[in-house]
């Protein structure tokens, strides 16, 4: 199966058609990104018109939830084995959270290992083994003989170091006004 590259055609003749086209490239830039503006601030003005509202009924909403709770929690009977109650508006229930690990107060994951290690429990200690790729990138980059020979023991494994280049437009910006 043969590869057949894609032909290239551009409608660029000159210097001067390069500059015009960019020219557009950089309007059509400019009008999304002030659309994009707009946008944003009708976003922001219909949640400020939401947002008192939205507050005022979740204050209602924690009051009916923290009541409901309460009295979930008084009547332990009416759940009698199971988790949840199924009412005509909706189910209320209790959900068991899955399983955490909680250290004792201000430990942090390095003292946890020093305490694990102190109470002679090295099976719960994880050692995580990873490339280190900086390590790598850092001889790539260095200029010796002691590359040169890093370079081939690694392309033996086949590892590679690839850096891609990409195309940019940086069209410069207009001040858009509202």
């Amino acid at each position: 199966m043969s590869r057949k590259s894609k032909k290239i055609t551009t409608t660029i003749t000159s210097r001067e058609d390069l500059e015009n086209l960019v020219g557009e490239f950089a309007k059509w830039e400019n009008n999304i990104a002030a659309m994009k503006a707009e946008l944003e601030a009708r976003i922001i003005a219909v949640r400020a018109e939401y947002e008192a509202a939205m507050a005022a009924a979740g204050v209602e909403r924690d009051i009916c939830y923290d009541d409901i709770f309460a009295w979930a929690q008084l009547h332990p009977e009416q759940f009698a084995g199971r988790k949840s109650v199924e009412l005509l508006q909706g189910v209320i229930g209790f959900r068991t959270g899955t399983p955490k690990v909680v250290w004792p107060k201000g430990t942090t994951d390095a003292t946890a290992v020093e305490l694990l290690q102190a109470k002679l429990l090295p099976e719960y200690i994880r050692t995580k083994h990873e490339p280190d790729k900086e390590k790598i990138l850092a001889e790539f980059a260095a200029d010796d003989p002691v590359s040169e020979q890093w370079a081939v023991t690694l392309g033996k494994a086949g590892i590679r170091i690839r850096q891609d280049e990409r195309f940019y437009i940086d069209p410069k910006e207009e001040k858009v006004a509202k």
